[in-house]
């Protein structure tokens, strides 16, 4: 049997945050691959994917960047402080999701990243939003969606919060399944789509600093294993 290889999408300058990533998932290096963005025109980007998902039976999107407004029809509010990245990250990464999607590969993605999946299936975010950026809270998890699988019998967690933009409209195929006190989405589930397809606001990477059996941390190995399970399928 052939091993499965996860693709991480990551500009170079979140390295580290990339390998708290592969360290959680617990992934050998064998099965790793690191996905730089591509810049330039269409055709640059499309062979770009391609190339990067070949040989790959998953995909995890991580945090980074603000991504730009204009990608889901809205003008840039001089209000929100917005951060967005210059490398051609979020054109690569909305084609690389799209195609994953359409090849019917496992997809994890992690705040920035849950952002960049709502976009890529038609949603809109928040630009801004107060009191998500740099703190902790607890998220309530909705019944039968899949976090509330994973840390069953709880039905809320303390999660970090390290975002500013926020899912607004939510994009055909996904289903909210957790939100924090304010309503914020916190977690998705692509419950409309083909395939298994999970989307967080958080970073579980980070979330192993909690004891043993504490449910972050049950919830940070839970939610890597899941993925690596389901690349695992695609064999």
């Amino acid at each position: 049997m052939r091993s499965h290889r996860t693709g991480l999408s990551v500009a170079r300058r979140y390295h580290d945050v990339t390998q708290a990533c592969l360290r959680a998932a617990g992934l050998p290096g064998e099965t790793r691959a690191l996905l730089p963005p591509s810049a330039g025109d269409d055709p640059a980007v499309e062979q770009a994917v391609r190339d990067a998902l070949r040989g790959l039976s998953g995909l995890l999107l991580t945090g980074g960047a603000d991504v730009a407004p204009r990608l889901y029809g809205e003008t840039p509010d001089p209000a929100a402080g917005l951060r967005v990245d210059t490398e051609g990250r979020d054109a690569f990464e909305i084609a690389l999701t799209r195609a994953a999607l359409d090849a019917g590969l496992p997809v994890l993605a992690v705040c920035r990243g849950m952002q960049v999946l709502n976009v890529a299936l038609g949603g809109s975010l928040h630009q801004h939003i107060e009191g998500h950026r740099k703190t902790q809270h607890v998220i309530t998890v909705q019944p039968g969606g899949f976090l509330a699988g994973l840390l069953a019998p709880e039905t809320s967690v303390e999660t970090n919060s390290y975002h500013h933009q926020a899912l607004k409209d939510i994009a055909p195929g996904l289903v909210v399944t957790a939100r924090a006190p304010d309503g914020t989405v916190e977690a998705v589930d692509g419950a409309g789509l083909s395939g298994w397809v999970r989307g967080v606001q958080f970073h579980p990477e980070e979330m192993d600093d909690h004891p043993p059996g504490h449910p972050a941390r049950e919830l940070y190995r839970r939610l890597f294993a899941a993925l690596v399970e389901a690349a695992a399928r695609q064999l």
